[in-house]
């Protein structure tokens, strides 16, 4: 009898744990919505890096915008910040923007930023900017 409610817990964790791995593996990662929605890169950009961070308990997806030339064009940091604020996942607690152009230096976004109407950016310093989730989320719905 020992054995055999043995066997019937040891089977109904092997469920539970099969149950939980497989339904993570059928949902997208968090991160694959942002990706998603930055796919159709906005004219004068050249392409739109996605990745995440973690600092302390504060999860965060960096954003890396690689523009076309030496200028990082307002309308791409507008379209780009609307895009990701849009389908920001609550996993997130904020959104770092960073930019260079395509030989690979960096580029000042504070000018950008600011002048895409969007004020409730943090700068790390001219070429990193740090925006909340509440705020970037809002950014993309005042656009509607």
């Amino acid at each position: 009898m020992k054995k055999r409610i043995g066997t019937i817990i040891l089977s109904c964790v092997a469920l539970g744990v099969l149950a939980a791995t497989s339904g993570c593996a059928a949902s997208p990662q968090p991160l694959e919505t942002v990706e998603a929605a930055v796919a159709d890169v906005p004219a004068g950009l050249d392409e739109v890096q996605v990745d995440e961070g973690k600092d302390g308990f504060s999860r965060y997806v960096v954003l890396v915008l690689v523009a076309s030339g030496d200028e990082l064009p307002v309308e791409s940091v507008t379209e780009t910040l609307k895009a990701v604020g849009g389908v920001l996942p609550d996993e997130y607690d904020s959104v770092r923007v960073a930019a260079r152009n395509s030989s690979g230096d960096r580029l000042d976004v504070d000018a950008a930023i600011a002048a895409s109407g969007f004020d409730g950016a943090f700068m790390i310093n001219p070429k990193m900017a740090d925006i909340t989730a509440d705020a970037i989320r809002a950014f993309a719905d005042d656009a509607e």
